[in-house]
């Protein structure tokens, strides 16, 4: 059995770092870090195994110029992965600008055939599984409706919501975690970014997700669990932000390590990925290193 079925993209990305995230019709110095394997839920499966859980990624990969470096680069690193294939399905693309501040910028490439994609990962197994995590977008709906008796944890992002405006009642009926970045928080309900907003929230929409997490980066994160009626709200840890890009990413992995698989209360939870999610920060690039997990032990310490 795995811990964690992570479902969603693998992607090439071609990694610059920049003086700068550029204006309007402006030129900024940059330079070239090469090509690196990212890609949201593939960053999220990474991360697991580092901190120790066994987990399987399910990934689209497509017969075009990306595949053959994504397959590669998976199988060096030894993750487990199921490569859903198919017509009209693309292998993922990005480039990636991290600025000397601490900023980035992501850019993306390729659309996948949405049709076909639903109709492929609804013709795969379901391996046994404590978890199944996704980025949620429409083609991965009916794939998630199938794990009946498995939580399943999604995030939202901000630009989900322009393909998918019900991402988050889909996610309230049926996840058992959801997670919010802040700016899809603030599309969907105009409302400022705190723990009493948010209990508002969950009080205004009822059911049955168990936990609604909001990650406000440099900020931390906030959550409401239904299960115990707990709320809290958790700073950041203060590091060295060399590139935010994954951070919200790897805090979905410690967040499911923390409370799905060691059992930790909300509050807890939060504190743990917080601390895992600002040490990555301090590492160029997706990788959750073995470093910043001692880094931010000794911080929780």
């Amino acid at each position: 059995m795995y811990d964690v079925v992570c479902a969603g993209s693998a992607a090439l990305d071609d990694y610059y770092v920049v003086s700068r995230l550029p204006r309007d019709d402006e030129k900024v110095p940059s330079r070239y870090v090469g090509q690196i394997l990212g890609g949201p839920t593939c960053n999220t499966a990474k991360a697991l195994k580092v901190l120790g859980a066994k987990a399987l990624l399910v990934t689209p990969v497509g017969d075009d110029e990306q595949g053959p470096f994504v397959r590669r680069k998976l199988a060096e690193i030894g993750l487990d992965t199921v490569y859903v294939t198919g017509p009209g399905i693309v292998t993922g693309h990005t480039l990636v600008m991290a600025s000397e501040q601490g900023e980035k910028a992501i850019l993306t490439f390729g659309r996948p055939n949405a049709e076909g994609l639903a109709a492929a990962f609804g013709r795969l197994e379901l391996p046994p599984a404590r978890v199944v995590q996704s980025m949620l977008a429409t083609t991965m709906t009916t794939y998630l409706e199938r794990w009946t008796d498995t939580p399943v944890v999604v995030n939202i992002e901000e630009q989900i919501l322009n393909s998918f405006p019900d991402a988050f009642d889909w996610a309230n009926q049926h996840a058992h975690t959801m997670v919010l970045d802040r700016h899809a928080y603030v599309r969907l309900f105009k409302l400022p970014e705190t723990v009493d907003s948010l209990q508002q929230v969950v009080a205004a929409h009822p059911g049955t997700c168990a936990n609604i997490i909001v990650t406000m980066g440099a900020q931390g994160s906030m959550g409401v669990s239904r299960e115990d009626g707990s709320a809290a709200q958790l700073p950041a840890y203060p590091a060295h932000v060399v590139d935010p890009t994954g951070a919200g990413d790897i805090f979905i992995s410690a967040f499911i390590h923390g409370h799905y698989l060691q059992g930790m209360a909300l509050a807890e939870t939060l504190r743990y990925a917080n601390a895992i999610a600002s040490a990555s920060c301090e590492d160029l690039g997706t990788d959750l290193s073995p470093k910043a997990v001692q880094r931010a032990q000794k911080w929780l310490r």
